[in-house]
């Protein structure tokens, strides 16, 4: 069954994306094409729950260690980085609500909330959306919110930004900063 959700997804994709074609991309199709591609993060962070953070322990993903000032620290194991985990689990920083965490690989993403779509020239548009980044383990059953950028920082309240590029068809090219 989920087998041919996820070919009716990608079939629906395809059609949106044909549309493209002919000069129609509005935000559907956008959509369409950021949530059947796979989103290069590099450094980028996620929020965790507190639950997740618990999970990950019992799971071997990292070791929480409390640090001074109330903060803590989950040093990442090997299984963590297989997943793309790139730095350690960050807790009680005041800036955030939850925990967070760095990744670094290739991942599918879900949009959210879709905010905008701006066509910066024929070749390029950006998308600003509230994103969950897709990461398979048992831990983590719905996706992590990944963190935008607000003036150089990373911030809960801006909404991340994803760069289209069209060059023989349109594909999603990067995270913005």
């Amino acid at each position: 069954m989920r087998f041919l959700f996820q070919v009716g997804v990608v079939v629906a994709a395809g059609m949106l994306l044909a549309g493209c074609e002919s000069g129609v991309f509005d935000d559907q199709a956008a959509q369409a094409l950021i949530e059947s591609s796979k989103l290069a993060l590099s450094g980028e962070q996620v929020l965790l729950t507190p639950e997740q953070v618990l999970c990950g322990e019992k799971k071997g993903l990292w070791l929480i260690d409390q640090t001074d000032g109330g903060n803590a620290l989950g040093r990442l194991e090997a299984p963590a980085r297989e997943l793309l985990f790139g730095d350690d689990v960050r807790m009680g920083d005041h800036k955030f609500t939850n925990p967070y965490i760095q990744l670094r690989g290739d991942f599918d993403v879900k949009i959210q909330k879709f905010i905008k779509l701006t066509e910066e020239n024929a070749d390029v548009k950006v998308v600003e959306a509230k994103l969950g980044v897709i990461v398979k383990h048992e831990c983590f059953p719905q996706p992590l919110a990944l963190l935008g950028i607000d003036r150089g920082d990373f911030s809960e309240e801006a909404a991340p930004r994803i760069r289209l590029r069209q060059h023989n068809g349109w594909r999603a090219d990067q995270v913005l900063h």
